[in-house]
């Protein structure tokens, strides 16, 4: 397919409104072949074969991370450390539910370790980290925070962050400077 040859009605033939071949031009979709019904039963095929059942996969990964959280320095960790837990989880509930001879799963797990390794105190990225608040984090600071309605946001105290936004939250560095939610320093509250 072609952007010449868009039909897309419901963007009334003009492929430069239609997000798909927009996405074509860029070549950051996937040929039509390897979005077939076939293509997907394939992958979900091969993802079971060396992952595990995907429920199983996810209920595993689910309960790591929520030992995790129950941990006495959870709360202490920065984002950068959260996220490389969830993901080294994810591995694990991967490896443990499927071949645990797959060595991409252990790689991605040194990866995730490494990175974060990498950007703790003294370490060579620790000028580039953000402390477990985030740079210049002001908690009475007024954010606004992404609902689960189109067109409609709310106001939260950035100190009231966590719990404001817990059930709804699509952003998971919301307390990262510069993240898309909290604006930079210096920007308008």
């Amino acid at each position: 397919m072609t952007l010449s040859a868009c039909s897309c009605t419901q963007y009334g033939g003009d492929p430069s409104l239609c997000p798909v071949h927009r996405a074509l031009a860029l070549g950051h979709a996937r040929s039509s072949s390897q979005r077939s019904p076939s293509a997907i039963a394939d992958t979900v095929r091969a993802r079971t074969t060396k992952y595990g059942d995907f429920r199983d996969q996810g209920a595993t990964a689910q309960r790591l991370k929520i030992t995790a959280r129950e941990g006495a320095s959870w709360e202490e960790l920065a984002l950068y450390q959260r996220e490389a837990i969830d993901m080294i989880l994810h591995k694990v509930a991967r490896i443990v539910n499927g071949d645990p001879n797959y060595a991409d799963s252990w790689h991605d797990i040194q990866g995730y370790a490494k990175i974060t390794e990498d950007r703790l105190p003294g370490g060579p990225e620790a000028e580039a980290t953000h402390p477990p608040l985030g740079a210049g984090y002001d908690p009475d600071r007024l954010v606004e925070v992404p609902t689960d309605r189109p067109d409609t946001n709310k106001f939260v105290r950035a100190g009231d962050l966590e719990a404001a936004t817990a059930p709804t939250r699509k952003d998971t560095c919301a307390r990262e400077e510069g993240c898309g939610i909290i604006p930079p320093a210096g920007s308008p509250r």
